[in-house]
C-alpha cells in the first residue's frame, strides 16, 4: 500500500482490508453534456467557448503588459476549469475485492478420540485421533492457519452428525496461540460421522460468497448410512466450482470394526404374520468369515431368528434379511445385532434398537371422504386388497344406494363414541365440519388424545382444514387459523414441484423407506412425480415435525410443509397438505403409492 493510500484511508476513516481483500480507488462523474451527443460538436463548442473568451479578455486589459495579461488569463481559465470540474459532481469510489472465503472442517464424531496402533515400549499410549489433528494444525506454530487466515477470509467447523462453527481470532502475532487454545478445548465425542451432511450445511450457511475451497480432516466414511458419504455431495461440490480437499486421520491399516447399518423393518404385525428384518453389515479389517445375526427380545435368552452370514469380502458391505414369526400378540422391544470379533475396535455400532407391536387383530381404518376425488379412489382400491386392514368408507356426497352396494360402505358416521373408538386409524378427507357437527368433532380430538388413536388429515381445495378452523378440531391441526389460506389448496396447472425430505423424514420416521436401503430410498423419491397443488402453511405450531417440504417455496420459517406429524397425547396426527400422492402410480401401480400408505398408516 502506497503512503498516498494510507494517507487517504486515515483522512476519510476507511477500514482496512480484511484478509484476502484488496481496495479499488476509482473517480465517478456525472457528463455534462446530453447523452449520445457526438465528441467533433462537444469540442467545437469548447474551443469556440475558448476563443471567445480569450479575444473578450484581452479586449478588456489592452493597457497591462503582456505578461500580466497572460498571468491573468491563465488565472481565469484555472477558476473556471475547477468549477466545471465541481459541475460534474467529482466521486472517489472506494470498493472492496475480496478472495471468496475457504472453509476448514474438523471431524469431532466420538472414533476420533481412538487411538491407531499398540502402546509404545516406553508404556505412553499412542495419540488419539483427534490429538493428531491439533498436532498438524499446530506444526510451525500454527503457521499453515495464520497464512490462510491472512490470505482468505477463514470459516472454521467442527461435525459430527451436524456442522457447527468454531469461533476465529482476528489475523495478529497472537492468531494462532489463541486459535490452538480454542482447537484443543473441543471434545472428540460426537454420536456419528456425517461429512456429507455437514458439507451441505457449510455450502447452504456460505451461498452468498461461495468457499474456494473446502478442507475436511476426518477419520473415515460415513458412520451411519451410504447417504451420508462425501461422494454424494462431489457433483454438489464441483457445480459450485469449489475445491475439496480431504485430510485422512488415523492409521493406514483400518481397525478391526463390524458395523450394522441400514436396518429395515415393519414396526406393527400380525400374529403368525412373517416380520422380515433387513440390513447391512460393513466389515473393516476383518477377513472373510462367518458370523451370526440374530434378533433378541429383552429379557429372553433365545434369539427370535438367528442366521449364520459370510462376510463378502474385506473391507466392504454384506446384505443380511432375518425372518421371525411372532406367536402371540405383545409388545417387542428388539436387538437386532451381530456377534463380535476378536480385537474389534468398537462393538457399540454391532446392534439396533427396535420396537415391535404384535397384534392379534388386523388394522380398523376408517375412510371419510366427502365426493370420490382420486386420491380416495386409489386410496380406497388399495386398502380393500391389504390383508393386513379392515376397512371401512363413508362417502358422505355418495348416492343413498351406495352404502348398500359397497361391502366396505357405511350410511353414517358413527354415533356412539364406543363406536369410534373400535378403529385404530381414521384418515379425513375434505369433508365439512358440519357433517359431523360439534359433539363429533370433540369425539375425533379425544380418539387421538385419549384412544391414542391415528388420524391422518388430507387437506382440500373445499372443506379441509377451511371449516375446521376456530372449531375443537383446530386443537388437532398442525397450524393455528391465522397461518394458513382458508381458501384452501392453491394448485399451478402448468408446473410440478418436486416435494423434498427432510432430514426428519428421511431417519425419523419409517414411513418414507421405499427400498431397502435409505440411500436407494432417497433416489427413489427424487424419481417420484411431482405434485401441482399445496395448502400454503406458513407457520406450524410449536413440537410439529416437518417430514416433506417443498423444494423451494419459503414459509414464514423455512419452506412450505407438504407433509408434517404430530403427537397430541397418546396418538398421533398426520397431515397431508396435498391431495396427490395417486399420481405416484404412474406406470408403477402400487409400488410407490402403496408402500408408502402402509407404512404411514402402521405408523
Amino acid at each position: 500500500m502506497s503512503p498516498w493510500t494510507s494517507l487517504v484511508e486515515w483522512y476519510f476513516d476507511i477500514a482496512a482490508s480484511a484478509p484476502g481483500e484488496g481496495t479499488q480507488w476509482e473517480w465517478s462523474s456525472v457528463s455534462l453534456w446530453p447523452a449520445g451527443w457526438p465528441h467533433w460538436l462537444t469540442v467545437c463548442i469548447c474551443l469556440a467557448a475558448a476563443a471567445g473568451l480569450v479575444w473578450s479578455y484581452l479586449q478588456d486589459t489592452g493597457n497591462l503588459t503582456l505578461q500580466k495579461r497572460l498571468t491573468l488569463l491563465g488565472l481565469r481559465f484555472s477558476a473556471l476549469l475547477v468549477a466545471v470540474w465541481l459541475w460534474t459532481q467529482p466521486a472517489l469510489v472506494v470498493a472492496r475485492a475480496g478472495l471468496p472465503p475457504v472453509a476448514v472442517l474438523v471431524d469431532t464424531s466420538a472414533s476420533m478420540s481412538l487411538r491407531d496402533g499398540p502402546a509404545s515400549t516406553s508404556a505412553a499410549e499412542p495419540p488419539r485421533r483427534w490429538d493428531q489433528v491439533v498436532q498438524a494444525l499446530n506444526a510451525g506454530k500454527g503457521q499453515w492457519l495464520s497464512q490462510l487466515s491472512q490470505e482468505h477470509p477463514l470459516r472454521f467447523y467442527q461435525f459430527s452428525t451436524t456442522a457447527l462453527p468454531v469461533p476465529v481470532p482476528p489475523p495478529g502475532d497472537t492468531f494462532a496461540t489463541e486459535f490452538m487454545k480454542t482447537l484443543a478445548a473441543l471434545p472428540a465425542e460426537g454420536a456419528a460421522t456425517r461429512p456429507a451432511e455437514a458439507v451441505r450445511q457449510v455450502l447452504a450457511e456460505l451461498r452468498g460468497a461461495p468457499p474456494a475451497a473446502l478442507v475436511v480432516f476426518t477419520d473415515g466414511i460415513a458412520s451411519e448410512s451410504d447417504a451420508d458419504r462425501l461422494s454424494t455431495v462431489a457433483d454438489v461440490i464441483r457445480r459450485r466450482g469449489t475445491d475439496l480437499f480431504i485430510v485422512p486421520v488415523g492409521a493406514s491399516t483400518p481397525p478391526r470394526d463390524l458395523q450394522l447399518f441400514d436396518v429395515v423393518m415393519d414396526e406393527v404385525a400380525f400374529v403368525n404374520d412373517p416380520v422380515i428384518v433387513s440390513g447391512k453389515i460393513r466389515a473393516v479389517g476383518v477377513d472373510a468369515r462367518e458370523i451370526t445375526a440374530r434378533v433378541l427380545v429383552d429379557g429372553r435368552p433365545e434369539p427370535l431368528a438367528q442366521q449364520n452370514i459370510s462376510l463378502s469380502e474385506q473391507n466392504g458391505s454384506t446384505k443380511f434379511e432375518l425372518t421371525l414369526t411372532p406367536t402371540e400378540a405383545a409388545e417387542l422391544d428388539l436387538s437386532i445385532e451381530i456377534a463380535p470379533v476378536a480385537g474389534e475396535s468398537d462393538t457399540q455400532n454391532n446392534r439396533e434398537r427396535r420396537h415391535l407391536a404384535v397384534r392379534q387383530e388386523k388394522l380398523n381404518v376408517l375412510l371419510v371422504e366427502s365426493a370420490p376425488r382420486y386420491e380416495f379412489r386409489y386410496l380406497k382400491q388399495w386398502l380393500e386388497r391389504d390383508p393386513t386392514i379392515t376397512l371401512q368408507t363413508l362417502l358422505v356426497e355418495a348416492d343413498p344406494d351406495y352404502a348398500r352396494e359397497d361391502r366396505t360402505a357405511l350410511a353414517y358416521f358413527p354415533v356412539e363414541k364406543a363406536d369410534l373408538w373400535n378403529y385404530d386409524v381414521i384418515i379425513l378427507g375434505d369433508v365439512p365440519l358440519s357433517y359431523f357437527g360439534a359433539t363429533a368433532a370433540d369425539w375425533l380430538v379425544d380418539f387421538v388424545r385419549e384412544k391414542g388413536g391415528g388420524l391422518l388429515l388430507i387437506a382440500g381445495a373445499k372443506s379441509n382444514p377451511a371449516t375446521y378452523l376456530g372449531t375443537s378440531l383446530e386443537r388437532v391441526l398442525p397450524f393455528a387459523a391465522d397461518t394458513v389460506d382458508p381458501q384452501g389448496l392453491a394448485a399451478s396447472d402448468t408446473e410440478a414441484y418436486q416435494p423434498r425430505l427432510t432430514l426428519d423424514g428421511q431417519k425419523g420416521v419409517p414411513m418414507f423407506r421405499l427400498a431397502t436401503t435409505e440411500l436407494a430410498s432417497l433416489e427413489t423419491w427424487n424419481r417420484l412425480p411431482g405434485f401441482y397443488g399445496l395448502l400454503p402453511i406458513q407457520r406450524l405450531k410449536p413440537g410439529v415435525r416437518t417430514l416433506v417440504e417443498h423444494p423451494y417455496t419459503p414459509a414464514a420459517e423455512g419452506r412450505l410443509p407438504v407433509i408434517t406429524l404430530q403427537q397430541i397425547g397418546a396418538g398421533k396426527v398426520l397431515f397431508h397438505a396435498t391431495d396427490e400422492l395417486w399420481r405416484w402410480r404412474f406406470r408403477t401401480g402400487d409400488t410407490y403409492f402403496g408402500k408408502y400408505w402402509g407404512q404411514a398408516i402402521r405408523y
